[in-house]
This record gives structure tokens, sequence and C-alpha cells, in this order.
């Protein structure tokens, strides 16, 4: 099983230090290792496999090389492969003969390095050494799902060819894969680019993208759109996750809303948080013509908005146990939005190593988890209204509310109460709450009244 991927761009000519044990000075490297299939985390008593992808950088046939890791300061495990035969710059996916099977919980530090490269003496390094932190828990959750997030032009002549594959690798899995497609070519005038500008702009920044058709699935893979294949997309539903996760979205008035729930099964650091996303994507979108020029007019998949926008929620100071919850809303009148095709996803990313810890499809409620499907716009005030906490609700007559809650403006759920029978004028007491400007709603058995309120210290 492979467990994560870390892509690592190397240069040609760069001079590593000496590795221990290694008596002969270090040569330039020529094996470049592009990525590393190993952690962040994994559990005890399971066997962890040191895996990745390298390519040589030589002028001739990459013939053969040993492969080494060392746990820590423990045993250098060490792996011949002979037999190659791959000209420079064609990727080598290689396994470590030996596993590590980790017996006890905490922090480790993995080793990677290659020697004897074509034949040269095992003490001669030809590669830089990676290194890797890996967390063992006793117990961590497995992928609900796998994302694949794909980059195209909708002008590119080439994406006209290889999105089919990728579209066949989710349509014939929807339990375990989704996608995200995205149009980032502003220049091209792309119609789907103008779905959602900032977002599409953001997303490309994040990943570096420079150049279409290319793929990312998770932090296993990312390259071009044409190696997507099964195996990469079921390597990720291999790994281990650091969290669950639940969540749904209903809608209502034109406004999608989306609640998720977390729980944590790892400790995150916190110079590095992770990030929830929340991602609106349209099955299909069509075009009674052409919009580019290689002749597609079908787009699967189209990514539409990120909430609260593409940079998602920072999820900061978590450790194993914690449980969070959030929730967010979306405008739908304004993009034309067919909503019997909206797909709605969640995922959560650390955005430096772009590893995703978990994802889920959010499943369509017609209600509410506590309420009716037939919504109606419910009047009402809260006043007073900026306060320091104390207020009133006061709703139309004959509203009885069943619950209400207070949101952050990212969307996270930071007050909830329920009420068995009430009417009238309803005291809130919200002074526990920091200053600034949140999201409250009320809702009856039929109605919903929703208010911004600011509470000022």
């Amino acid at each position: 099983m492979l467990k994560a991927y870390f892509k690592t761009i190397l240069f040609l000519m760069v001079i590593i230090p000496p590795l221990a044990g290694f008596s002969s000075p270090p040569r330039e490297v020529l094996i470049r290792q592009d990525s590393f299939f190993g952690g962040p985390y994994s559990i005890t008593d399971h066997p962890y496999l040191i895996r990745g992808k390298v390519a040589y950088t030589g002028q001739d046939q990459f013939q053969s090389v040993f492969m080494h890791y060392q746990v820590d300061e423990g045993e250098i495990q060490t792996t011949f492969f002979e037999e190659i035969n791959l000209y420079p710059q064609i990727p080598f996916y290689y396994q470590a003969e030996q596993p590590w099977l980790p017996d006890e919980t905490g922090v480790y530090s993995i080793k990677v390095w290659f020697s004897g490269l074509n034949g040269a003496p095992d003490e001669e390094a030809f590669s830089d050494t990676l290194r890797r932190e890996i967390h063992i828990y006793e117990h961590l959750p497995t992928r609900q799902m796998a994302l694949l997030e794909s980059f195209s032009s909708i002008n590119c002549g080439s994406c006209a060819l290889v999105a089919p594959d990728l579209l066949e690798i989710v349509e014939n899995n929807p339990e375990q894969y989704t996608m995200i497609y995205y149009h980032p070519l502003q220049y091209e005038g792309s119609p789907l680019f103008a779905f959602n500008p900032k977002d599409q702009t953001t997303r490309k920044e994040l990943y570096g993208v420079n150049y279409t058709p290319v793929a990312a699935i998770g932090s296993t893979f990312f390259g071009g759109s044409f190696e997507v294949s099964h195996e990469l997309m079921a390597l990720e539903m291999d790994k281990f996750a650091g969290y669950t996760m639940e969540g749904s979205y209903y809608i209502l008035n034109d406004i999608l809303y989306a609640s998720v729930s977390l729980e944590a099964f790892a400790d995150f650091s916190e110079n590095n948080p992770n990030t929830l996303l929340i991602a609106i994507t349209e099955d299909l979108v069509s075009f009674n013509s052409p919009p580019g020029s290689n002749g597609e007019k079908d787009f699967h998949h189209v990514m539409r908005s990120f909430l609260p926008d593409a940079n998602g929620s920072f999820l900061t100071g978590i450790q194993a146990g914690d449980h969070r919850q959030f929730a967010f809303e979306y405008d739908l009148s304004a993009g034309a939005i067919d909503t019997s095709r909206i797909r709605v996803l969640a995922f959560i990313q650390d955005l430096e190593g772009k590893e995703i810890h978990q994802l889920i499809r959010l499943e369509f409620q017609p209600q509410d988890n506590t309420l009716v499907n037939s919504f109606e716009v419910l009047e009402g005030k809260v006043y007073p209204n900026p306060s320091s906490g104390r207020m009133q609700l006061s709703l139309q007559t004959g509203a009885s509310p069943v619950a209400m809650s207070v949101h952050s403006l990212d969307g996270s759920l930071v007050y909830r109460q329920t009420f068995e029978a009430s009417t009238g004028i309803l005291n809130l007491n919200l002074s526990h709450l920091p200053s600034g400007i949140y999201l409250l709603q009320a809702a009856t058995e039929k109605a919903l009244f929703r208010k911004k309120i600011s509470i000022i210290r």
C-alpha cells in the first residue's frame, strides 16, 4: 500500500553531503527523487511500504541501482534493482524489499537514498537523502473517498483526448472516486473560467499550475493527466486518514446550506495547519456549440465555487479526539446553476504538502437535520443589534422556533440551541462570543429566519 506522495523537485549537478557509512565522496545527483509514497502517518503492526518514484538524469540508460532506507538510527535496509532498462527522465517506481513494521506509537524519521548506479560500487551515492517524519498511532481510519483534481484548458486539443479517460475512472467507481475539473486559463476567454475566476486562480496558484492538462490525486500524484490510472486512484484509497467526516446540504430559496462535522484521529502541527475546503461542482455543463477549439460541448465535474473561498477554513491546534462542526452557504441564483446536477464535496488538505487527509461527498437532504422540507421565509427582528451579546429575538406572530444557531462568517458553527416549546419573545445570551459579525438562524417547523448580528464589547 502506498501511503502518501511528497513531490520533491531536485536539480541536476547538486552536490550532496556525505552519508553515514560511505567511504568515498558523493557524486552529482543522477537519481532525482520525484515522489515518495509513504507517511505522514500509519498504525502499529501494519507493514509500512517504502515506495516512491525516481528519475535518472544522466545520458545513458538507467540499468541498476541500490536503494537504501533507515528508520531513526536503526538498521539500514537495502534493495537492489537490476534490469531496469529505462531511458533518462522516464519514471522508475521502486518498493523496498523489506517493509518497516512499527511496533510502537510515536514519531519516527525515515531516510531514503540511492547508490551504486549502473554497476558502480555500493558505497557511491548518486542521490540526495530524502527525509520524512512519520507519526505512528494505534488506530487510524482509512480513506472515505479519493479526489482527482484535473486542470485543463477548454481550448486544448489534448484535453479532448485525455478527458474521457479521466471521466471513465471516476464514473465507473462513484462510491470511491470523485473529481473537480478546473479550466484555469483566463487568457483563452474560457466560459468555464468565468464561472468563478477568483477560486479558479487561487487553486491554480496553490498547485503551481503553469501548463495544461495536469492532474493531482491527493498527494499521491501530480503530473500529466494522461498518466492518471486506476492504480494511482486506488493508491489514494489505500492510505490511512487523519480524520473522519460526515455532512449534508439542502437548498432553500436559491441558497445552498451545507454542514460538515469532523473528528480528528491524529495530531497536527500548529505551524502547518490543515484547511477544510467545500467545493460545489456541477456534474455536467453543456453548450449548444463548442466554446473552444477542441470540439467539446460537454464538460463534467466543473468547479463552480469553494466555500467560503478557495483558501478554505483553517483548522488550527487539531489534536486526536477533537471534534469540529462547520456550516456554509452559497447563493445559487447568480450563477445559473442546474441544481439537479450539483455535487458538494468536503475535503481536508495540508496546503504545504498537498496531502488530502480525508474527503466526502455531502449527501443531499430535502431538509435540515432538525426541520422539514417546506421552508418559508420567516419575518422577525433581533434587538438591540449591535449589542454586547444580550439581545431579544422576536418572530412573526404565532411562530414557535424549534432551533436557533449562530455561525461565524467563515461558516463555523459557534452556538446552537433547541427549544421544545416557545412563544413570543426569546431572550438570547451570546455574551460568551468574541466581538464580531455573525449569522443568526432561527427555524420553526416550516420556516427559517436569518439575520446578521454584531457583537461589540
